[in-house]
């Protein structure tokens, strides 16, 4: 049987396994303090950055004109740099765990 539990935002009772508070609508989940992004979209948005970055790191090495060494080799390091940090973000939040959350 499970229990209530109280919403740390207007203290309302909340069934022990919602995801969202009725009265305030907090949400219980994993968040990220800085953008209040799911991590698995994030995740999701570092895979399609790093797979541009493994296509232009793969286009830098097979071809032979110095524009486009130059051109593919500057969107790998430029995607793949802009992948990190949602990266991290999303990772922390993992660590974190769930937690009641509210969007500013």
């Amino acid at each position: 049987m499970a229990t209530n539990t109280e919403c740390p935002f207007c203290r309302n009772a909340v069934a022990a396994k919602a995801t969202v508070c009725g009265n305030c609508n907090a949400f219980y989940g994993y968040s990220t303090d800085e953008s209040m992004t799911e991590p698995r979209t994030l995740l999701r948005t570092v895979a399609i950055l790093w797979g541009i970055t493994a296509v232009s790191l793969i286009l830098y090495s097979t071809n032979r004109s110095s524009v486009a060494i130059t051109l593919f080799g500057l969107l790998g390091l430029l995607t793949g740099l802009i992948g990190i940090r949602p990266f991290f973000i999303a990772v922390t939040a993992l660590i974190r765990g769930k937690k009641w959350w509210r969007r500013h």
